[in-house]
């Protein structure tokens, strides 16, 4: 039989000094952003076993903007101000929901304008996961 891993919630009385230790030793790894954890929805999962943790994951969601569409032949002018509306908008339900970051999926002359908005470029590598893939006989 294999062994079995367990997946925890994080318990700052137990888990803080090792999920410490273990963040700096693999920080040329895990990239880590400290930002994470002043968002309200930001979760930390542990993975055990037997032995005690094994692993500590933080999670938490995110906005991602996508599938910009706008009325063909709109100028500029006015894509910029449906997009600066749009971001209004986010950036409440953002507050409201303890959602600390936004993602925009844009093309180089959106990203450009997403920018001037506080956008900044990604340089990290990501990956997708959709959950409906997950399951077979697609």
């Amino acid at each position: 039989m294999s062994r079995q891993i367990w997946v925890r919630p994080f318990d700052k009385s137990k888990d803080l000094k090792s999920f410490r230790d273990w963040l700096m030793a693999n920080r040329q790894y895990n990239q880590f952003d400290p930002d994470i954890f002043k968002y309200p929805s930001t979760k930390i999962f542990v993975a055990y076993d037997e032995t005690g943790p094994l692993a500590f994951l933080s999670a938490f969601p995110a906005i991602i903007l996508d599938a910009h569409a706008p009325k063909p032949g709109l100028s500029d002018l006015d894509m910029a101000r449906c997009l600066k509306e749009i971001q209004h908008i986010l950036v409440n339900k953002a507050h409201e929901h303890g959602i600390g970051q936004m993602y925009f999926v844009a093309e180089e002359t959106i990203g450009e304008f997403a920018q001037h908005y506080g956008f900044k470029p990604v340089v990290r590598p990501m990956m997708n996961l959709k959950v409906a893939d997950l399951e077979g006989g697609k």
